[in-house]
């Protein structure tokens, strides 16, 4: 399993129409993901923001043209991709829980749509998920010595089910993070959260997250739906 991301289209450069957060009406339906995508935000919506950012975001000479757009004015588009998603639900999560920070949309089409933020809020939006980003790998490592809050554990989980797509109560959980990191702060949240999760390298300085027992599956599905 790996996760769902759209190829960069730079459709954002010629003004393509935008679709509102109506990506979660599928989670009108049933099953784990309407389930976890229709979660209230709670306390951290920016965990989930941030993991979902650091794996989806756009990288290299994609996130040098963005950034240069984003301090150009003209005819530069309103709109800025923060995240390229294969996956509709993943882009409604992700305006969902940026709600408190930014009014973000989903463009695209279903399967191969992005997630934009306005571009006054581009550079702001930026920092606030770095910073957060930088924040939360502090708190989710083995040598911290804070107690960290269970909810922000949920959070990340929460958000790490979206990303996986195909999570069950009765399988193991694998899922690579383009972001070595992060499997790392899963780790340690799944044991917060009372489980077992281990991390395993793969290929291209990827790390994934791995959970062999279906229990521990199971529990950590319950606490990020309730």
């Amino acid at each position: 399993m790996t996760i769902a991301i759209a190829p960069p289209r730079r459709s954002w450069l010629v003004g393509q129409p935008l679709r509102t957060d109506d990506a979660t009406r599928r989670a009108g339906g049933t099953g784990v993901l309407p389930a976890l995508a229709q979660v209230t935000a709670g306390r951290h919506p920016l965990a989930e923001a941030t993991l979902a950012w650091q794996c989806l975001r756009p990288r290299g000479g994609e996130a040098a043209e963005i950034t240069r757009a984003a301090v150009r004015g003209g005819s530069t588009p309103t709109y800025l991709p923060i995240a390229y998603t294969g996956d509709d639900l993943v882009a409604g999560r992700l305006v969902r829980v940026l709600n408190g920070l930014t009014w973000a949309v989903v463009a695209g089409r279903p399967g191969d749509c992005w997630v934009g933020v306005p571009r006054g809020d581009y550079h702001r939006v930026q920092r606030a998920l770095g910073g957060t980003w930088r924040r939360y790998r502090k708190d989710f490592t083995e040598h911290t010595t804070t107690v960290t809050d269970p909810s922000a554990a949920a959070a990340l989980w929460r958000m790490a089910f979206l990303l996986h797509g195909r999570p069950t109560a009765t399988n193991a959980f694998y899922l690579p993070m383009p972001v070595p990191e992060a499997a790392d702060m899963l780790r340690r949240a799944a044991q917060i959260l009372l489980a077992t999760a281990d991390t395993d390298p793969c290929a291209r300085g990827r790390r994934s997250v791995v959970i062999t027992n279906s229990a521990d599956v199971r529990r950590l599905l319950t606490i990020a739906i309730a």
